[in-house]
């Protein structure tokens, strides 16, 4: 698929009258389009030969992002089974873009850290990505790039980042009695 068609899809669906100028038209239209952004990223992204899975890629992203991040709160964000998330990790770790440290608060639990060959990783996957993404974009005016933009710097501030989540039994215990 070439990664530039949704462009020209995403333009031909905000013209479709089955999503019209309300919040469910949005929402409507919302869920068309992110599927075709995201089936672009993935494509690029095996277009660039990361030897990473997608989930693997999404898990370093995630650890990037949150610091001290858990193994759960991993597997809860990528979606995943805590033994599937732990088989993950491992390969992360061997493969040395990730680290496991005890919490120095509690001991019990294990953070993830990005070490600095994942690091790397991620800045050149994004770099690529951005690269490819931005050479699809290239082909809209400069007014069109104006209300996209503006339009997801709507969504962004549309759709805040999630709370963390509950980490430890304490935390799930306080959160039952109130």
């Amino acid at each position: 698929m070439d990664p530039g068609a949704p462009v020209a899809v995403l333009l031909q669906l905000g013209k479709e009258e089955r999503f019209s100028l309300s919040a469910d038209g949005c929402a409507g239209l919302l869920l068309e389009i992110v599927p075709l952004i995201m089936r672009a990223v993935r494509t690029i992204h095996s277009e660039q030969a990361l030897d990473l899975t997608v989930p693997q890629f999404r898990a370093l992203l995630f650890v990037q992002r949150h610091r001290g991040a858990s193994l759960s709160e991993t597997s809860e964000f990528l979606g995943l089974t805590l033994p599937s998330s732990s088989k993950l990790v491992d390969q992360l770790v061997k493969r040395r873009f990730l680290d496991r440290e005890s919490d120095p608060v509690d001991r019990r639990r294990m953070v993830l850290r990005l070490t600095a060959r994942g690091n790397a990783l991620l800045k050149n996957a994004h770099a690529a990505v951005r690269a490819k993404l931005a050479d699809i974009l290239k082909g809209l005016s400069p007014a069109e790039l104006a209300t996209l933009h503006d339009t997801l710097g709507l969504l962004q501030r549309s759709f805040p980042e999630m709370p963390a989540v509950v980490t430890t039994l304490t935390d799930i215990g306080a959160s039952r009695k109130q």
